[in-house]
């Protein structure tokens, strides 16, 4: 089961998404559950659990991790991937998470706090830059 929790967290709703399986299975998944996610829960920041993503999104060499960044960036927005990714270790992936790690739209922290922290501070990066 999934359950989705829009919180407030320093006056900005995040929605939390706790998945115990894979429901993300493909790009077409994903944008539609951005979109319900800014429609109905009235926010483009996410925070999710690893869980909600198929194997295939830890392998950057599928093309499916791009493909999600694209629809993030698409409907403007900011995910939070939450979780251990040491099983992932490998080096394409831990090239595509610095490089999120970098950017705007998608990242990938170990813990929930952190996730919110991030989730802010990008939120306000925007604003400084007019985003």
């Amino acid at each position: 089961m999934t359950m989705i929790d829009v919180r407030p967290i320093e006056g900005i709703d995040i929605a939390v998404v706790n998945a115990d399986d894979v429901f993300l299975k493909d790009e077409d998944t994903a944008n539609q559950f951005f979109v319900t996610v800014k429609l109905q829960g009235g926010t483009n920041l996410i925070a999710i659990n690893q869980e909600a993503f198929p194997t295939k999104f830890w392998d950057p060499t599928t093309g499916f991790p791009g493909r999600v960044l694209d629809r993030l960036i698409q409907n403007d927005v900011k995910m939070v991937v939450v979780g251990d990714f040491n099983a992932y270790a490998n080096g394409p992936f831990l090239d595509f998470m610095a490089e999120c790690n970098n950017g705007f739209n998608l990242f990938f922290v170990a813990d929930e706090d952190t996730a919110f922290k991030r989730l802010v501070n990008a939120l306000n990066d925007d604003k400084k830059l007019n985003r």
